[in-house]
């Protein structure tokens, strides 16, 4: 009597389809997903910490580092282009209206090694990107 009631009770837990399980595994999933945001986060605040060491002051006149104008300008800068009129063309939308204050906050001296570390940087972010609107949570 006793090993049956042992052999139901794991029988029960062990139910793939059961809605604890399904529970917990979306937990995981969202915990998971979660410390994923965390950690790009983290990584945007290391490519602001790189170009503050470059003198790069772009956050001063952008609202976020990682929009597509910014993205831009700190791909031409890794590529090479230190000139900030240049940098500045890549301005978009109503950051062309700041294009004298980006100029002056572009102006800078990125060493290689900064470069590759924003590459890296960058090259993480973009890994990261997708967690933000994951594929699983329509699958769940």
């Amino acid at each position: 009597m006793l090993s049956g009631f042992v052999i139901n009770s794991v029988t029960v837990c062990s139910r793939p389809d059961s809605p604890h399980r399904n529970q917990r595994e979306l937990r995981e999933l969202v915990r998971y997903r979660r410390s994923l945001i965390q950690e790009r986060s983290r990584e945007h605040n290391r490519v602001q910490e790189v170009l503050e060491g470059a003198n790069i002051k772009l956050a001063a006149v952008v609202s976020d580092i990682m929009r597509v104008s910014s993205r831009d300008m700190m791909e031409a800068m890794i590529e090479g282009e230190e000139d900030p009129e240049k940098l500045a063309a890549f301005a978009r939308r109503t950051l062309k209206k700041k294009k004298e204050e980006l100029e002056l906050g572009l102006r800078g001296n990125m060493s290689a090694h900064q470069r590759i570390m924003l590459r890296t940087m960058q090259t993480l972010i973009d890994f990261y990107k997708p967690m933000r609107k994951p594929q699983w949570i329509r699958e769940i």
